[in-house]
């Protein structure tokens, strides 16, 4: 499970944390994941590997502009990698990201609102555990206002978002 606590009573002081349990949810150890100077952020999301992968999503605010973070730890979450954009700081408000794991990738999606009448959901994959993304894949190509949960699965071949 991963969530943002707020420090110093300010909003602008927020950690990304997460717990993880190693005996069935019995116990959970609480990690801080620190960001130095992210601003605010959003709702993250968590999802695990079959492996001791795991991989964190979220959103996060530089000089008003919400971008999509990513990190990912290859030993269960005692080290995570340095956060990546997955985003460009030029989106006006990237939020709501999920990510999926499966055997043929690992699969991002969220909603970047470009503007106040519409927005996009867009999508990348990873086929090397998150150490690199494809470019950003405009799933919706319109001008309506189209999702602010976006979600993804996949199952073999098949990658679905709702």
């Amino acid at each position: 499970m991963s969530w943002t606590d707020i420090y110093n009573n300010t909003r602008q002081n927020q950690n990304l944390r997460f717990a993880k349990s190693t005996d069935g949810g019995n116990s959970f150890i609480i990690q801080p994941f620190y960001l130095p100077r992210e601003g605010i952020l959003g709702i993250p999301a968590i999802a695990a590997s079959e492996k001791t992968n795991l991989y964190i999503i979220w959103a996060a605010n530089f000089t008003g502009n919400y971008i999509i973070r990513f990190t990912h730890s290859t030993d269960g979450g005692n080290t995570f990698s340095a956060p990546v954009n997955l985003t460009s700081r030029s989106a006006l408000l990237s939020l709501y990201p999920h990510i999926f794991p499966s055997k043929n990738g690992l699969y991002a999606v969220w909603d970047t609102q470009n503007g106040s009448v519409y927005s996009d959901v867009y999508f990348e994959i990873s086929t090397d555990n998150g150490n690199t993304f494809s470019d950003p894949i405009n799933l919706s190509k319109n001008t309506d206002r189209d999702s602010f949960l976006p979600y993804i699965a996949a199952s073999g071949n098949n990658i679905y978002s709702a």
